[in-house]
């Protein structure tokens, strides 16, 4: 059992420690976006581009990065032109993943849609309410029982409060359902309530300035269903600082940073990850 209680110094037990310098692992950032046209509100403080985001990668110790266009995500574009942009990047190099976006409101070919998911490059299937403005609830069988069917992973960001995640998790229970962005609506007890084991938190996104969200999430749900994410607006340093400087135990700093990633994931990116 996980209480609210914040712990200041999860590591005074010298059992508890890991000898190690964080900055030295490899992070697996499931949760970025970056522009090929530039997505129309660049500023002189923000840069979408690929090559920015590289960069930032570099400079922070990530290793690994699951990738959508920001234009998908934010503007508008069409899923199936973002798809092809996001795989032709994915395939060309080691250090990026593509997520597959879909739009349930409009028709899917499963049968395509599935042999996409098997390409070495494609990590998983994208949803995107919060910016296409629909309820999951009513897409359920199409997203969530396709998903568990194939055994694949969906990540999806909510606007609206997130405590039924738990309820199509528990019902879909092959379908691996990652919410996006933590944030304060009801993220930590759909992840608290969840009685499969297969609902995942990423904490890509600004809200994770608030100063205790991350440590309260790990304190009432545990650290191995919490993954790094950064939105790739959000400086991917800032995020991982977020996480190394947190009041919470090395160890799940490590796991989430890493570990519980190369867990969910497997092998596809275990090698690049290590």
């Amino acid at each position: 059992p996980f209480s609210e209680k914040i712990c200041y110094n999860c590591d005074s037990d010298p059992t508890r420690r890991v000898i190690m310098d964080l900055s030295e692992i490899k992070a697996v950032d499931v949760h970025s976006h970056f522009s090929v046209h530039g997505s129309g509100i660049e500023t002189p403080s923000r840069n979408r581009s690929l090559d920015h985001l590289l960069k930032m990668n570099a400079a922070a110790n990530i290793a690994v990065s699951f990738v959508t266009t920001y234009e998908v995500a934010e503007n508008g574009q069409d899923c199936d032109i973002a798809n092809e942009e996001t795989l032709k990047v994915a395939r060309e190099r080691d250090d990026l993943f593509a997520w597959i976006t879909v739009d349930p409101r409009k028709r899917i070919d499963f049968c395509a849609l599935e042999k996409t998911l098997t390409a070495l490059c494609a990590i998983g299937l994208n949803i995107l309410p919060i910016s296409h403005s629909y309820d999951p609830r009513d897409y359920k069988k199409e997203i969530f029982g396709f998903a568990s069917e194939i055994g694949t992973v969906v990540q999806m960001q909510l606007e609206c409060e997130a405590l039924f995640a738990t309820d199509i998790a528990d019902e879909y229970p092959n379908a691996k359902i990652i919410l996006g962005a933590n944030r304060r609506k009801g993220y930590a007890e759909a992840l608290r309530d969840s009685k499969k084991g297969n609902l995942y938190i990423d904490l890509a996104g600004g809200a994770q300035v608030d100063d205790l969200i991350l440590e309260r999430l790990v304190n009432m749900c545990g650290d191995d269903h919490i993954l790094f994410g950064t939105d790739g607006i959000t400086a991917p340093a800032f995020i991982r600082g977020r996480v190394e400087y947190a009041f919470i135990p090395e160890t799940s700093k490590i796991r989430i940073l890493r570990d519980s990633a190369i867990v969910l994931f497997g092998e596809k990116i275990g090698g690049v990850a290590k």
